[in-house]
């Protein structure tokens, strides 16, 4: 008895079939348990990584995507400043063309209206030049019947002729 710690056989049988045990142990965790675990974690590992990978992927898409529809959206809105400043040209000169004819056929009737009013005023000067001449005449015929022969009386009525002739009209 007295040693605390004896290595005798029997000690060292027990703690060599200890370290056996704990070796076989050790073995048997590793190939029943370490493996698959490791085995499980790889493939979760790599799931996940491809799961990112993808996600990665599809968020590229997503952005090419999106600058894709920003390009047409900005494109569409070209085409129609074009096409509204287009219409706006086409407007303006629809407007010029319109106004242009609307003048000309105003400048039109008014040299017609202007024509037809000459053409009025000389009707009017005739139409009293011819009643002043019958009025002369019917004048002329009656002072001539009551005092003048007749050579007398067709001199009197060139002389009236003449001098109603020579009347400027005044408009």
């Amino acid at each position: 008895m007295g040693k605390i710690l004896a290595l005798d056989i029997h000690l060292l049988q027990e703690i060599a079939l200890i370290l056996f045990n704990t070796l076989v142990l050790f073995w048997i965790m590793t190939k029943q348990l370490y493996n698959p675990v490791s085995k499980f974690m790889e493939n979760r590992t790599n799931s996940i990584n491809s799961q990112i990978n993808e996600a990665n992927k599809l968020k590229a898409e997503a952005l090419k995507i999106k600058e894709e529809y920003e390009e047409r959206l900005n494109g569409i809105k070209k085409e129609a400043d074009v096409i509204l400043s287009e219409a706006r040209k086409k407007a303006i000169e629809t407007e010029t063309t319109i106004i242009k004819r609307a003048k000309d056929e105003a400048q039109d009737m008014r040299k017609r209206l202007q024509t037809d009013l000459e053409l009025f005023r000389e009707q009017a000067k005739d139409n009293v030049r011819n009643e002043i001449i019958n009025v002369s005449a019917l004048m002329t015929k009656k002072i001539i019947e009551i005092s003048i022969d007749e050579n007398k009386q067709k001199q009197l009525m060139e002389e009236s002729i003449q001098e109603i002739g020579d009347v400027k009209w005044l408009a």
